[in-house]
């Protein structure tokens, strides 16, 4: 008998995903959800998204599948043998049984990957996965003439007030769909007049945050954009929606690498209410008028008009110079 060898590849990693790979995952996790707000007793399971995203990933057709009486090695898999077809072999079909899959399954790891606390790991740099100037297709049809702009794949050209803007919305969107999962558990007790205001919020907070990141500069001032127009932005998809957000958090990840001090935390709680420090990034955003002295009495609009990274950048600088002149003072205290 002939011996195949058949490579089924999958991403080692989310820098790895290509965009299709990105909108797979996308996918299978919005499906996922939306039977778990259906049944309470379909939860939500990165188990069973994985083995669909393995079959998806590997281009692996599923023909049938049936069980075999197996020794008790495989009891903790179960005992499935899954006929299936890959490209690669025309119509010859090969069989995978279920303790191969799940070993398959370990390579991506890396989906739900934890740390030693039980946290998520912190999202990898995933660059811009749309490269299309207009967005795609469906944007070209409408007025061609003017040039609409998606942010760079480091946030490059995108403004401090964008920026923002933006970063306010996403953490409107992410509590209003957090509250919306936790409705949607109650099921049977669920409030639906509830239910719909958190959709709404939630899809407004989306709106408002494709607003910030796409845009179209005026001609006859160049500094300043405009959003892009909602009728646009709706038809921008869940999944697409979905893997912008990875692409979001992997930004927020890479800006607090470039400018740790102005995300910088701690885990020790404060003695007493009076004695807790304001992040930078919270201080100084709040002060928009101490932010003007440092940057030479610039005005709110001027501020608000440079690139964000040109902002943290000064946040963070701001924040080291605090650090050494507290470290002056308790010196020759």
């Amino acid at each position: 008998m002939e011996t195949r060898h058949l490579d089924l590849h999958v991403p080692k990693g989310w820098a790895q995903c290509s965009t299709r790979e990105l909108e797979m995952i996308a996918e299978e996790m919005n499906r996922s959800q939306m039977m778990a707000s259906l049944s309470r007793y379909h939860p939500f399971d990165w188990t069973e998204i994985k083995t669909r995203l393995f079959f998806r990933f590997a281009e692996v057709t599923i023909v049938s599948q049936y069980v075999y009486d197996g020794d008790e090695t495989d009891a903790r898999y179960g005992n499935t043998t899954f006929v299936c077809r890959h490209p690669s072999l025309g119509k010859e079909t090969f069989e995978l049984q279920t303790w191969q899959v799940h070993s398959f399954m370990e390579q991506l790891a890396w989906l739900d990957a934890t740390d030693a606390k039980g946290r998520a790991l912190p999202m990898p740099k995933i660059l811009w996965p749309y490269h299309e100037r207009l967005w795609h297709w469906q944007w070209k049809r409408w007025k061609p003439e003017k040039d609409y702009y998606r942010p760079g794949e480091l946030l490059d050209g995108l403004s401090w007030q964008q920026y923002r803007l933006a970063n306010d919305w996403m953490e409107v969107y992410t509590n209003a769909s957090n509250a919306l999962i936790a409705e949607r558990e109650k099921h049977a007790k669920a409030d639906v007049e509830r239910i719909r205001s958190l959709a709404e919020q939630q899809e407004n907070a989306r709106l408002e945050v494709l607003a910030q990141l796409f845009y179209v500069s005026d001609p006859a001032e160049p500094s300043k954009v405009k959003p892009a127009p909602r009728r646009l932005l709706r038809k921008i998809s869940e999944v697409e929606w979905q893997v912008i957000m990875f692409w979001w958090s992997s930004m927020m990840q890479y800006l607090k690498e470039q400018y740790p001090k102005c995300f910088k935390s701690s885990d020790k709680r404060p003695r007493s209410r009076s004695k807790q420090q304001p992040l930078p990034i919270e201080l100084y955003t709040r002060s928009m008028a101490t932010l003007q002295k440092y940057l030479g009495g610039l005005t709110e609009a001027e501020i608000n008009a440079q690139t964000a990274h040109a902002i943290l950048r000064h946040l963070n600088d701001m924040a080291v110079e605090a650090e050494e002149m507290e470290k002056i003072r308790k010196k020759h205290k």
